[in-house]
Parts: C-alpha cells; sequence; structure tokens
C-alpha cells in the first residue's frame, strides 16, 4: 500500500492511498464505513447515438465520488472488494443519487473521506506505512495429492496456491502410487521456490503421517543440485523449515499446526502467534478456573470497570458494526487499557484465532481475580432487543436503494460538495487525472 496523501484534523479529513497487492484491500475494507465518502476513478458503460440514430455502448473511464450504502469483501483464492455508493458529485454521466459500484483494482488511486477517524484507522495507517507489515511466516499444509500455501500476515491469511493430483492407492500398485508422488513432490517443490524468503522468518510444511518427511527428504535431495544450491544459501531455505503435524491437508487444519509449541517458539515475536497464545491462555485459563475468564460486552465492561482485565482480547470485526456511538465505546476500551497498561489485542477476523474469537461474542479478557455477576437475563434481554434493531436497520437500508434521492439527501449532498471544495479535493482530481494519462 502506498499512502499519497494525508489530512486529518480533530478527526475529520481524507486519505489518499494506492492498493499495490490484494491484500490491500483487507485494510481499506477496515477502513471505509457505510456513510463515508468515496473518490476514484472507476469504469462506467456509457449510451451514445448517433445522428442516424444508432445506439452504441462504451465503456469510459470516469472519476466518481460516492457517499457508501454497502461494502462487500470476498477473501478466496483471490481477493475482492467492492463499494456500493451514491453519487454526490456533478457528473456528466452519472445523476446525482444514482447507484454505482467500485470494483477496487490494483495500483488504483482511491480517497477515503470521513468525519470520525477514530484510533483503530489510525493503527492501520501506521501498519499500512510500515514497510516491515509483510508476511513473517509461510504455510504449505499438505497430504497425498493435495496442498496449499499460504502466507500469514499480520492481518491476514493468504492462500497463494492450490496444488491437487490424483494418487494411485498402494494396493493397486506400489509402483504407480510411488510414481505419482515423485510427480505430486515435483510439483510443490516448483511452487515452493518461486517463493521471496528474504522476510519470511519460517516456512512450516504440515502434513497427517509421514507425508511431510518424505517431501522434505525430496527437498533436501533437489538442493543438491548446483542451481539451486546458489537459491538455498541466498535464502536459508533448508534452514527455515519447520516439520508439524496437522490432521489433515487442508487450511482448516492451520489454526491446529500453529497451536504446536515448536511453530509457536519459532515465532513467538509474530502477531499472528501473539494471538494464537493469546487465546491458547483465555482456553487454559477457563478450563481450570472460568471464573477467571469473561466474554461478552457486559461481563467484560463489568470486569474494566472493576480494574479486573489482565489480558483483552477484541476481535476487528467490532470496529466495522454500524453504530458508531459503539465503535466508539471499543476505541475508548483499547485506548484506556492501553494507557494503564493492560495487554490488549485486536485479532484479526481473517485468521483462525479471529474466527474463534468471534464465536465468543468477539470480545473476551483473562482476569486478575475473580469478580460476580449480575443475573443474565439482562444481558439476554439486551441481546434481543439489538437483533432487532440491527434487522430494522437492515430492512430501511434496503428501502433507501429502491428509493430515489429526496430532499433531505439532496441537502446533504450539497453539503457535503461544500466540504469536500473546503478540503481542496478538486486539485485531488486534477493530479488523479494526470497520473491515469500517464498510466495510459
Amino acid at each position: 500500500m502506498r499512502i499519497i496523501k494525508r489530512y486529518i484534523s480533530k478527526g475529520e479529513g481524507y486519505l489518499t492511498l494506492v492498493p499495490t497487492e490484494e491484500e490491500d484491500y483487507w485494510h481499506i475494507y477496515n477502513l471505509v464505513s457505510n456513510g463515508d465518502i468515496v473518490r476514484s476513478a472507476t469504469f462506467r458503460k456509457i449510451t451514445k447515438e448517433s445522428k442516424t440514430g444508432v445506439k452504441d455502448v462504451i465503456k469510459k473511464k470516469i472519476t466518481l465520488t460516492l457517499k457508501i450504502v454497502a461494502i462487500n469483501y470476498y477473501a478466496g483464492e483471490f481477493l475482492q472488494l467492492s463499494l456500493k455508493g451514491r453519487n454526490i458529485k456533478e457528473n456528466d454521466y452519472l445523476k446525482m443519487g444514482q447507484f454505482h459500484t467500485f470494483n477496487l483494482e490494483l495500483d488504483q488511486q482511491i480517497t477515503i473521506i470521513k468525519q470520525n477517524w477514530d484510533s483503530f484507522h489510525f493503527k492501520i495507517i501506521k501498519d499500512i506505512s510500515d514497510p516491515t507489515h509483510d508476511s513473517e511466516l509461510a504455510a504449505f499444509v499438505m497430504d497425498e495429492g493435495i496442498a496449499h500455501l499460504c502466507f500469514i500476515k499480520s492481518s491476514i491469511t493468504i492462500m497463494k496456491h492450490k496444488i491437487e493430483k490424483h494418487i494411485p492407492k498402494k494396493k493397486s500398485g506400489a509402483e504407480q502410487h510411488d510414481k505419482a508422488m515423485e510427480k505430486f513432490f515435483e510439483t510443490c517443490f516448483e511452487y515452493l521456490v518461486t517463493v521471496n524468503y528474504d522476510q519470511i522468518k519460517c516456512l512450516v510444511i504440515a502434513s497427517p503421517g509421514y507425508v511431510k518427511d518424505d517431501f522434505y527428504k525430496y527437498i533436501q535431495d533437489q538442493l543438491q543440485r548446483a542451481d539451486l544450491a546458489a537459491f538455498n544459501k541466498r535464502s536459508n531455505f533448508l534452514q527455515k523449515i519447520v516439520r508439524a503435524k496437522s490432521s489433515t491437508g487442508y487450511l482448516n487444519s492451520l489454526s491446529e499446526v500453529l497451536s504446536d509449541p515448536t511453530i509457536q517458539e519459532q515465532l513467538k515475536d509474530t502477531k499472528a502467534i501473539k494471538e494464537v497464545r493469546a487465546l491458547d491462555d483465555f482456553y487454559k485459563v477457563m478450563s481450570k478456573d472460568p471464573d477467571m475468564v469473561c466474554y461478552g460486552q457486559k461481563h467484560v465492561f463489568k470486569a474494566y470497570e472493576d480494574n479486573a482485565i489482565q489480558t483483552l482480547l477484541l476481535s476487528d470485526s467490532l470496529f466495522r458494526i454500524k453504530d458508531l456511538s459503539q465503535r466508539k465505546k471499543f476505541n475508548n476500551l483499547i485506548d484506556d487499557t492501553k494507557k494503564k497498561g493492560i495487554d490488549s489485542l485486536i485479532f484479526s477476523s481473517l485468521h483462525s484465532s479471529g474466527e474463534k474469537l468471534n464465536n465468543l461474542t468477539g470480545i473476551a479478557a483473562i482476569l486478575r481475580y475473580p469478580i460476580p455477576y449480575e443475573d443474565e437475563e439482562m444481558e439476554q434481554s439486551e441481546e434481543i432487543v439489538e437483533n432487532f434493531r440491527v434487522k430494522i436497520e437492515e430492512r430501511e437500508e434496503v428501502e433507501d436503494e429502491k428509493s430515489i434521492m429526496g430532499d433531505d439527501e439532496k441537502l446533504e449532498a450539497e453539503r457535503i460538495a461544500k466540504e469536500l471544495e473546503a478540503f481542496s479535493l478538486d486539485n485531488l482530481d486534477e493530479e488523479q487525472k494526470q497520473d491515469e494519462d500517464e498510466n495510459l
């Protein structure tokens, strides 16, 4: 990610940046909220009619300013992020209030304008400004005929390659089975040597049974070749490999691999391992003495008020909820705990540890001492009311999308347009257009 320009004063302002790799979409997803204003270049189908009445549809690159109403992030083999919003700035090709969707692309400049930049957003900006935030751990989870190569970054686990090959059963012929495995190992090795290992501290090769050991022996044999010996010496490839046991060759085994004490010792200073260890500690304490842990908003905030928190665990999903007052409450909690010297960790929802924490309501704590709690009925009733409120908000959003732009929204759009002028963002438009023309 490249940060081009930044102007933020008293929580209001804009950030102009350029995503340079797919993982940057996750950071943008965490920065943008519904109601924010986003400006970027995009393609839109334009219908032109000739003098003879012939209509022609062309794709034209234009710059739009949208007030965001929906954000969709897809984390599969390829990462995608789309931002849907209403146009709030006059344009020759899109009327005020019309909907459009930005499908983000790499190396495409984007400006995010917010009225509520907070400490969570500033932490993200700091992370993406740090060149050392890239992958420190690579994992190769495999079994006979299946393998997954992934990179574990500070905020996200990315699967880069999936390798599949049919392996005949040994009972149908040991020779055919061995030849197929040799070919499978060859393909796996070809993928591994294409990785840049300069920043990677450790490559974990995990599998059930002896597959990982057989593959490791294959790697040792291959590195005896003169051309690969130089690669091994330059990258310390063989020394960075750690073998671990997994129950399957699929990514769902990654969490158990990261819980391996050997792996944790190798990567004890990385963010992903700190999260795994903290969650492991939470479960260990809970199994020994349930009164020494708590989870759920009501119980954790009660523990904070009683100064009983030793370690605070928060999911980043809590900082993306629609309710601004709720988001501020979690930001204040993080800020206050850090001031008091309390260990606090924000878990990424795209790590296995973050998924587990989300199953515990997204907020939990290890305590210094046990504290008493009130009746659970009040909390349950609050959850019912909250679920009902969320459903009402979702229904209202759907109705808003179906409706045309009303007078109040037009006034709001005019107000925002004046604010954009105050930020001198029209100059950014000119600079962005020049950059786009140069890249064409």
